[in-house]
């Protein structure tokens, strides 16, 4: 049995690629608008974070995620790389308690050491070289965090 796969685009449409250019334009306007959001997965396909304005965002679990020896916060060696072709200013964790941990690109590239435990080569970050802003907590210029 001999059955055709029918389009519900029409079909002047495919013969002449406007499906593909529509689309193509649809992504395009999607890439260039600063506040889309950019997803980031790892190894396994699963969606660890996406870019919001120049920062990775990430939710993190404390007791699964932050390393113990050293103790430190760590992201995939191509996330960072990722990070620095787009010009992305760094990674921004969230963890259960709502704290705020930021690091730049810079810090990961002159601070970072490399660690494979596996999940794939990984840069780790101490913590000591992480800005870390606790939920509800004033900042010097009276803001809460």
């Amino acid at each position: 049995m001999n059955r055709h796969k029918r389009s519900a685009r029409p079909a002047a449409w495919q013969a002449s690629g406007q499906a593909r250019r529509a689309m193509a334009a649809v992504l395009s306007n999607r890439q260039s608008n600063d506040t889309t959001e950019r997803v980031f997965f790892n190894a396994r396909g699963q969606v660890v974070g996406k870019v919001l304005g120049s920062w990775l965002v990430k939710h993190v679990e404390t007791d699964r995620h932050m390393l113990l020896k050293p103790p430190a916060w760590a992201i995939d060696r191509e996330h960072l790389d990722r990070l620095e072709a787009m010009g992305a200013t760094g990674v921004l964790l969230t963890d259960e308690t709502r704290t705020q941990w930021r690091a730049t690109v810079a810090d990961f590239r002159r601070f970072g050491i490399p660690i494979n435990r596996g999940h794939g080569v990984q840069v780790a970050l101490p913590l000591a070289r992480w800005r870390k802003s606790v939920a509800g907590q004033l900042s010097l210029f009276g803001e809460v965090a």
